[in-house]
């Protein structure tokens, strides 16, 4: 899209902020407490938050629901906000069958396992334990070694990308195809500025291709970080209410379910009433307490909302 000048916009539609938003106004309805600043300026240090989220219960949590996520989190034995924003970067299907969240677990809770091949990288990946986990680390590399701009940097990582299946034929000597060629060309003229730039800083032709090769391996699965950070920051929000004010959460989370198959939707709000289960929140039937939707009955009580009952409803 750049080519055409155009800027090309993602808009997620997410029921998450749905389910913060009506939290923080049953809270308000419920203790008189507005939390909309504790929200809005959520405290990433907060330990409380992090053992949460190890606990493994995080159905609600966004981005962290899922059975295999939270194997994830408890490897990495999550403990600060860096780690969470690691993890929405991690769990992506190429990383894993790459191997990067093990080498990860590994070299946090044993830092002599971390081995770069050369040791300027070591202080680019100091944050990730010495892992390529994000595309902007690519930038960096490009930016430090090579003396290119981020913009620059920014461009080699998309062509590198683009181009992965290419270098790798080209370094075999293989013949490319005019699509690959093309490819190979566009990487070409940004890794030469690479290479002209590395040699002013004083890396020999060895030292480069060996950087090559590492990059080659890793590229193609990384994630923005800028986008990880917010879904770690959308994940912390939640945590915050699910810690503090659970039974708000569950009532507004019961309130935005998944949209889906019958099948899936009852397997969704199974797992949200075992989750509140377990904050010891009691959910009952319908009563004259009850409201159109699920209704905070209690400090620790849902009661099911008369919509919930089988053949009422909107005509």
């Amino acid at each position: 899209m750049s080519e055409l000048g155009y800027l090309k916009l993602d808009m997620l539609k997410l029921k998450t902020l749905n389910v913060i938003k009506e939290a923080i106004k049953i809270v308000k309805e419920k203790k008189g407490i507005n939390i909309q600043d504790d929200i809005d300026y959520i405290n990433i240090n907060d330990k409380n938050l992090f053992a949460e989220v190890r606990l493994g219960l995080n159905h609600g949590i966004f981005q962290f629901e899922s059975t295999g996520m939270n194997g994830l989190i408890k490897g990495i034995a999550i403990d600060i906000f860096e780690e969470l924003v690691a993890a929405n970067a991690l769990y992506r299907p190429a990383v894993l069958s790459l191997g990067a969240h093990t080498e990860f677990i590994k070299n946090k809770f044993d830092a002599k396992n971390i081995s770069c091949v050369h040791d300027s990288l070591l202080t680019i990946l100091a944050s990730t334990h010495g892992v390529l986990v994000f595309q902007e680390q690519v930038m960096f590399i490009a930016n430090q070694i090579g003396g290119v701009s981020l913009g620059d940097g920014d461009s080699l990582r998309r062509y590198m990308d683009k181009a992965s299946f290419s270098i790798g034929k080209q370094m075999r000597g293989e013949e490319l195809t005019h699509k690959e060629q093309k490819d190979y060309d566009n990487f070409k003229k940004y890794w030469d500025k690479f290479l002209d730039g590395a040699a002013k800083n004083g890396y020999n032709k060895d030292e480069v291709d060996k950087i090559k090769e590492w990059m080659i391996k890793y590229i193609g699965y990384g994630f923005n970080r800028s986008h990880s950070l917010c879904y770690a920051w959308l994940a912390m929000q939640t945590l915050y209410l699910k810690h503090y004010y659970p039974t708000e959460f569950y009532t507004a989370l019961l309130n935005n379910p998944k949209n889906g198959k019958k099948e899936e939707v009852q397997e969704w709000l199974s797992a949200a009433i075992a989750s509140a289960f377990s904050k010891g929140i009691k959910i009952l039937p319908p009563s004259r307490k009850t409201g159109w939707n699920w209704t905070m009955t209690g400090d620790k009580e849902i009661s099911i909302g008369f919509s919930g009952i089988n053949g009422v409803g909107d005509i």
